[in-house]
């Protein structure tokens, strides 16, 4: 028995002593045969010796890598065709597998009514269920305003011109729930226009920046004053986008303009909080496509915790559901859970590490000069809305005071916003948006022509002050020593010189 399991031999000679013994040398054979088959079946395919000895599962994974290898070093259009794009094919349905099985999963808490979240806060979820039923708010004897507004920009060498224009929409619907439309400052936004140039030479996230700050401060400065004009006759404000101001992508270094025109905005943002509290205006932040994964984040801290409690959930244990998490976005996540006419709970979009906002306003506090400290007056809420089946939600945020938020408060606020935003953002079929949205975003829209309408007269006017400066030359005979010339191709182009890639798009 000892000389059986002798440590040196193979596992093959092993098994032709067992058989031996047990007088079962056909079955051997066979076995040596299979081996001998798979043996010359690897040499086929061309692996390379370091994969010949790997177990049976790890030459499948060693298949895998070689494949993912080839994908990803592909030097060719066929091989983008025929070896990229099934793949990719391949791992979309795969991931959609997942997702799904996760979902539906996760969908037993919301048939069932679990509380998941048994210790609702309004530091970031607010309720204990995952979703809620919305019920439609009469629109009878009710004011709702809404906001947008545009741009076009044309980038020159040594100059940036920016148009501008942002137009108000007031719903006023009277008792029998027909509106009243009118508009602010006028029907076309003739009256709020706003043109804005760069002439010093900075980056080009420099620029975005500061049309993104203008565009914005524009908006809500119109805000403003069309909730002073109405005092107190509007119920509700919709803004297109967020509620909170434009995030700071850049610390702005030296650019000390760039920074007190964000100071500006800031103060705006204020002074708008400060009127909807006053005014009791709703302010309602409605976003039709969003990246945001703040309430992901969230569930991701809580799940582990949530499925130890609730054995009704253990099927989502099968799923490896750590890695899977961060392929969601929120508005991905909530259109697979959400039926129409429903929302999800409440949470909270600045609490520190799901927001930009406390970390920016911390960055540039002492720039600020402590104007920043006033968004710690406030909290800021979401939740994605589903008006539709056959379109993604919305995501709708609002604010409020630090002082009277409570989880009781909080709940009311949101249950009355999700249901005055459904019967207003469910008139299309396929096309989940509020109607007063839409239509101030279709007044406001600039095209290329308003901004070549623009650069006409601008050439023209460049062209006088030419004009006037030869003039200048010809009665001045003095001034003309050392006068330099204009460089040609400038002065050919009207000193407007597109950028390369614009003149000519290679």
């Amino acid at each position: 028995m000892e000389d059986f399991i002798e440590p040196s031999q193979s596992f093959e000679d092993l098994l032709l002593k067992k058989a031996k013994l047990e007088n079962l040398r056909p079955k051997i054979k066979k076995i040596q045969e299979k081996l001998r088959n798979e043996s010359t079946d690897l040499v086929s395919s061309a692996i390379p010796e370091v994969a010949k000895n790997l177990s049976k599962k790890n030459r499948r994974e060693y298949r895998k890598y070689e494949i993912k290898k080839k994908v990803e070093s592909v030097t060719s259009f066929k091989d983008i065709l025929t070896v990229s794009i099934p793949d990719l094919a391949k791992d979309i349905i795969e991931l959609e597998k997942l997702k799904s099985q996760f979902v539906e999963s996760l969908a037993i808490a919301k048939a069932y009514n679990i509380p998941l979240f048994d210790f609702p806060t309004e530091q970031d979820i607010g309720e204990k269920q995952l979703v809620y039923g919305v019920e439609p708010h009469s629109l009878h004897d009710i004011t709702l305003c809404s906001i947008d507004g545009s741009f076009v920009t044309k980038r020159f060498q040594g100059l940036d011109i920016t148009l501008s224009r942002a137009i108000g929409v007031i719903y006023e619907f009277n008792n029998m729930g027909k509106p009243k439309i009118s508009y602010f400052p006028d029907k076309y936004g003739s009256e709020n226009y706003k043109l804005s140039r760069i002439l010093h030479n900075v980056t080009e996230e420099e620029v975005s920046s500061q049309i993104s700050i203008e565009r914005a401060f524009m908006e809500v400065q119109l805000v403003n004053n069309l909730i002073s004009k109405y005092n107190g006759k509007i119920d509700a404000f919709i803004l297109d986008g967020s509620i909170l101001t434009e995030p700071l992508n850049l610390l702005f270094s030296q650019n000390d303009d760039l920074l007190e025109k964000y100071l500006e905005l800031v103060k705006e943002y204020k002074k708008l909080y400060y009127l909807c509290e006053r005014k009791g205006v709703l302010l309602i932040g409605s976003i039709k496509d969003t990246r945001s994964s703040t309430f992901r984040k969230l569930l991701s801290r809580r799940l582990p915790r949530i499925l130890k409690k609730f054995k009704e959930l253990k099927s989502i244990y099968s799923i490896n559901y750590r890695p899977l998490m961060k392929y969601f976005s929120d508005i991905d996540f909530f259109h697979r859970l959400l039926k129409e006419e429903e929302r999800s709970c409440v949470f909270s979009i600045n609490s520190a590490g799901n927001s930009w906002l406390p970390r920016q306003l911390q960055l540039i506090k002492k720039e600020l000069q402590n104007e920043g400290i006033f968004m710690s007056e406030y909290r800021f809420f979401a939740t994605y809305l589903k008006p539709l089946e056959q379109d993604f939600p919305i995501r709708l945020e609002f604010f409020m005071n630090k002082r009277h938020v409570d989880v009781k408060s909080l709940k009311e606020k949101v249950m009355s916003i999700a249901s005055l935003m459904l019967p207003i953002s469910s008139r299309f079929k396929d096309f989940a948006m509020p109607i007063p949205q839409l239509e101030a975003h279709l007044r406001c829209k600039l095209s290329n022509s308003d901004i070549d309408t623009i650069m006409n007269i601008l050439e023209r006017k460049i062209t006088q002050e030419l004009m006037n400066y030869s003039k200048e030359l010809l009665y001045n005979i003095s001034n003309l020593k050392g006068v330099e010339k204009f460089d040609s191709f400038l002065l050919k182009k009207h000193f407007l010189i597109p950028k390369k890639r614009e003149r000519y798009p290679l």
